[in-house]
């Protein structure tokens, strides 16, 4: 099945941002595509959510206030490192040493702000696409 036609039925998503219009964008949008979403408004509700349940996927801002998505990835690391495979950091930064890293040596998907919804629809299906195709 195409990436383009898999749908999000019965995956878990965590979205991650300080601004409410990002996550109420982005909850809209996976919602309807079947997701079953989880907003977090700060990096605090993330990590109280991440040890609440498992996720599919996480949408994760970078620059928020602190914790901050970095502390968020880190946090991840501690408690289940092969999500990192499962998250798209959304960001403004395209330049800096930290989101190169993040790309090439921690391979976390980046999704640069202003965002396309398009592509980021395309990029978290091929995220969880293979466990949803199978499904």
């Amino acid at each position: 099945m195409p990436y383009s036609r898999v749908r999000l039925t019965g995956q878990s998503v965590l979205i991650v941002d300080d601004s409410e219009q990002i996550t109420a964008l982005l909850r809209d949008i996976f919602s309807a595509d079947g997701a079953d979403v989880t907003v977090a408004n700060s990096g605090q509700e993330a990590m109280v959510a991440l040890q609440l349940r498992p996720y599919d996927l996480v949408l994760l801002d970078l620059l928020m206030p602190r914790p901050d998505g970095q502390d968020v990835i880190g946090f991840m690391q501690q408690l289940n490192p092969e999500l990192l495979t499962r998250t798209i950091v959304l960001t403004a930064d395209r330049y800096s040493r930290q989101v190169r890293r993040m790309e090439h040596q921690m391979h976390i998907r980046m999704t640069h702000k202003p965002f396309d919804v398009a592509e980021l629809r395309t990029t978290a299906r091929q995220v969880v696409g293979p466990r949803t195709a199978a499904a």
